[in-house]
Formats: structure tokens, C-alpha cells, sequence
């Protein structure tokens, strides 16, 4: 290795240590940082501390977002239980939701859901027959999907997406007296952040991280 690259790895290190301990100081605050859902919602994730993504297929800042949840949930360790909840605030919104819980009742959301990303953010449909269509080029059975599209496991599914949206609404307006966006991250069905009260979508995940410390502190005794 020579000087210089000796040097700049030096430096990089130096740089990572500095930013590691930044984080490590960082004292994040109820109120600011994240929000206290006033009644905690029901986690379908039970003995585990749920983190739920709040999103929606036609934002883009939720489509930026993807890459940097997924890289962040692959890492998570086995108490910890990754979910998502579309938002649902329109016609549009609701045909895009109820293809999301088609695709996950059909088994096969990890391998369409950037697929169906893409094809929202690029072309919108509004009929779902297209998006039926579109998915069949990744194996999805139009049939199949047109038939758990209409079931009442997928309406079931959007019923309590529905509600747990409205939570979240009440409770942002609640705290901030404005409107709710997305991507959003709940934890626990109990805090709810943002990127606004974070500073930024990636800086979600170290909040995140730590209410989920605090769970994992709520449940495990001390030694």
C-alpha cells in the first residue's frame, strides 16, 4: 500500500470513528425525535418488536427509501420483525394497497415488490388488471391474483391497514398539528417517526434502533 492510500485510509477510519461516536451521543427525545402513539396498536408480530414501514408505492421518496430499509431489515436480529403498511388515502392509493397484500397472501411479495415499485412509479396504473398483467411477467398468475385480490383475506388485510393509517394520521397531527407523509417507521405499534422528526429518511433507522433497545430493555431482566 502506498503513502497515500495509506494515508486516506487512515483518514476514512479516522472519519468513521469520529461519526460512530457522534452517533453514540446522541440523545433522541419523545417529542422530537419520534412520536408516542397515544394508544399503542396491535403488532401481528407476537414475542417479537415489530418495526413497520408506513409507505406508499407512489412516493418517491418511499421508492429512495427502499434500498436503504431493505439493506437495513436483512441485518436485524431474530427478536426483532420487519412489516410494512401501505398508506391508503384514495381510490388509487387503496387499488395499489390491495395489490401489496394480494402479492404477500400469494407468497411472492419479496420477489414483485420492487417490480411493483417500479411499475407505479413509472406508469401509474390505475386498473389493476395491468398491474395483473405486468406481474404475470414475474410468475404471477393473473388468475391467481385476480382471485386473492377479490378474497376477504386481502379486505381483512386492508381494513387494519386502514385503521393503523388513521392512528398515525391522529397522532402526527396530534404532536405537529400538520399532515402525515411517508416513508414513516413505527416501532412496536407505540412510536411513530418520520423523516422530519429524525432529519432525514436514512436517519430514521438509528432512531428506530433505539426504541427498539428500549423494548428489548422492557423485556429482558437485568443481569
Amino acid at each position: 500500500m502506498s503513502f497515500l492510500n495509506a494515508s486516506k485510509a487512515v483518514i476514512g477510519l479516522t472519519l468513521a470513528i469520529a461519526a460512530g461516536l457522534a452517533y453514540a451521543q446522541i440523545e433522541y427525545e419523545e417529542g422530537t425525535h419520534y412520536v408516542l402513539l397515544p394508544v399503542p396498536l396491535e403488532t401481528e408480530s407476537k414475542g417479537k418488536i415489530e418495526v413497520t414501514e408506513y409507505f406508499s408505492y407512489t412516493c418517491i421518496h418511499c421508492f429512495r427509501f427502499e434500498p436503504i430499509v431493505s439493506s437495513w431489515r436483512r441485518g436485524l436480529p431474530d427478536d426483532v420483525m420487519f412489516t410494512r403498511t401501505p398508506a391508503l388515502w384514495n381510490e388509487v392509493f387503496e387499488t395499489y394497497g390491495k395489490s401489496y397484500y394480494t402479492v404477500e397472501a400469494l407468497g411472492v411479495l419479496e420477489k414483485v415488490h420492487i417490480h411493483l415499485f417500479n411499475l407505479i412509479q413509472q406508469k401509474q396504473p390505475k386498473d389493476v388488471q395491468v398491474i395483473a398483467l405486468a406481474l404475470a411477467e414475474y410468475g404471477v398468475d393473473p388468475v391467481d391474483f385476480a382471485r386473492m385480490y377479490a378474497s376477504f383475506q386481502v379486505d381483512r388485510k386492508l381494513s387494519k391497514a386502514r385503521a393503523r393509517g388513521q392512528a398515525y394520521a391522529k397522532a402526527y397531527f396530534s404532536a405537529f398539528e400538520k399532515g402525515i407523509g411517508v416513508p414513516i417507521m413505527v416501532v412496536n405499534g407505540k412510536y411513530l417517526i418520520s423523516s422530519a422528526t429524525a432529519g432525514g429518511n436514512a436517519e430514521m433507522i438509528p432512531v428506530a434502533e433505539h426504541l427498539i433497545e428500549l423494548e428489548r430493555a422492557k423485556v429482558t431482566p437485568a443481569e
